[in-house]
């Protein structure tokens, strides 16, 4: 069975779909396959950062895997714990990632390197936090 664990939408009627089951994202333009991209183990959220166009896709195996708008693998990047949410900063273009299992977030700069993590407490949560994208 084939099971959807993330969906966002941009503005261009383009829907990236997070695969986990093939750990896969499939991009979709105009309700056709656009194109399947290999990623990192079991994907489970996206974010869209809308400055860049690039996609941001939290893995279960603690990375994330950058997406460019030409359909490119561009930054696979280690962060630690069980990527939760992830959020942009519209203003700076950092992205912010809630690290579930190990209480903190990364931050990753629009170069695509973790340039923080921040410890916040808690940890192992089902949720993983919430992040407000109003920059």
């Amino acid at each position: 069975m084939l099971e959807v664990r993330a969906i966002s939408c941009t503005l261009i009627l383009t829907l990236v779909i997070a695969l986990a089951s093939s750990n896969t994202l499939l991009s979709v333009q105009r309700a056709w396959a656009h194109s399947v991209i290999a990623i990192g183990n079991s994907p489970f959220t996206v974010k869209i950062n809308p400055n860049t166009g690039n996609v941001y896709v939290g893995n279960d195996d603690g990375t994330v895997s950058v997406i460019s708008p030409s359909n490119k693998v561009i930054a696979t990047i280690p962060i630690g714990g069980f990527p939760g949410e992830i959020a942009v900063n519209h203003n700076t273009g950092n992205v912010y990632v809630a690290n579930r299992d190990d209480g903190t977030v990364s931050v990753i700069s629009p170069s695509n390197k973790v340039i923080a993590t921040i410890p916040v407490g808690g940890g192992d949560t089902e949720g993983g936090g919430d992040f407000a994208d109003d920059g």
